[in-house]
């Protein structure tokens, strides 16, 4: 990519598949090489570009339906890369907030060889562990279970209410706090559930399109490559936690921001 924005095409966006990278230095000399062209970096996690969840993070960011988050809980398949980098990056997206303080368990574990027929030998495995956001959210994470009996799960508990997605079984259910009692509501403009038969399909248009506005000088980036990297801090962090026995701080200092994790 730092060939591409360099080079004599002297494009004005990149669009780059998830995860940004395989190491946190590699996709900050990404983000550093497209800012110092004056390019627009985009990362592709595909749900950022589905209407229901750019919706949803508008009620929780925008117009704070939860109040103050102090915990998730998240679910999906492995492994961490290749998969859970969507469960991440939706977490940071609807939170807006950044890693502080991260614990991590790697199982070791992956079904690409399966699902892929992948030869090569790489790091990419099922994992998680607790995170700290930089706003106190505290958030569990578990991407170890297989594909077969995994369901693509977030949990947010606010000081004004609670939120529960899942993404496979198509379920979005919110409740609001009424002096003290948690009163289920409708999610303000979205009808039914995020799905993958649905609202999948519609994820690469939809960022295509944006892609063309954003020539055009019609939209902004919705998706930086300053936020692909929070989504890959975590999953590195994770792995520097389980092989060093130790919770890990973001930002990563040198060496570590130079851990490369494989993938396919």
């Amino acid at each position: 990519m730092v060939d591409a924005v360099h080079s004599d095409a002297n494009p004005d966006v990149i669009w780059c598949e998830k995860p940004i990278a395989s190491s946190v230095s590699e996709a900050e000399e990404m983000v550093a090489a497209c800012a110092e062209a004056d390019a627009e970096l985009v990362v592709n996690p595909s749900f950022r570009f589905t209407d229901k969840l750019r919706r949803l993070r508008e009620l929780v960011v925008e117009e704070d339906i939860l109040g103050d988050v102090r915990s998730v809980s998240t679910q999906f398949r492995m492994e961490l890369m290749r998969n859970s980098t969507h469960l991440l990056d939706t977490l940071v997206y609807l939170l807006d907030a950044r890693a502080d303080r991260v614990s991590g368990y790697i199982t070791g574990e992956n079904e690409a060889v399966d699902s892929l027929g992948a030869a090569a030998e790489v790091d990419d495995s099922g994992g998680g562990g607790h995170v700290v956001m930089d706003d106190g959210t505290f958030v569990t994470v578990d991407c170890t279970v297989p594909r077969g009996i995994s369901s693509m799960s977030l949990t947010f508990v606010g000081t004004a209410g609670k939120l529960y997605m899942n993404n496979d079984d198509g379920e979005w259910r919110y409740w609001s706090l009424e002096d003290g009692d948690h009163v289920e509501t409708p999610l303000p403009d979205i009808e039914g559930a995020w799905t993958w038969d649905e609202d999948y399909r519609t994820a690469f248009p939809n960022a295509a399109r944006r892609i063309e506005s954003m020539l055009r000088g019609d939209a902004e980036n919705p998706s930086t490559g300053e936020e692909a990297t929070r989504s890959l801090e975590i999953i590195v962090a994770f792995y520097i936690s389980h092989y060093t026995g130790g919770h890990v701080d973001i930002p990563l200092e040198r060496p570590l921001r130079d851990v490369e994790i494989t993938s396919w």
